[in-house]
């Protein structure tokens, strides 16, 4: 008899340790996913600005970005042709 309560008290024990150890994974996931996604809505409103600044800079000076663009593509052509 007391083989067996040992024995069940070590399965409860592991149990609740493996119980334990789910819920603390299961909260540091939730903490990461929370982090992912604060850091995805900063990165998406900083591109967002990015993108609506570029697309001021080509409205108000279309010949400059017109040059720029071709010597990127030109730069960008000589580096990929080799």
């Amino acid at each position: 008899m007391f083989a067996s309560t040992t024995k069940d008290d070590s399965l409860t024990a592991v149990k609740t340790a493996h119980q334990d150890t789910k819920n603390s994974l299961n909260q540091a996931a939730n903490e990461v996913g929370h982090e992912m996604r604060t850091l995805y809505n900063a990165a998406s409103e900083e591109l967002t600005q990015a993108g609506a600044y570029i697309s001021r800079e080509v409205r108000n000076n279309p010949r400059r970005s017109t040059a720029i663009a071709l010597g990127v593509g030109m730069f960008l052509g000589m580096i990929l042709r080799r």
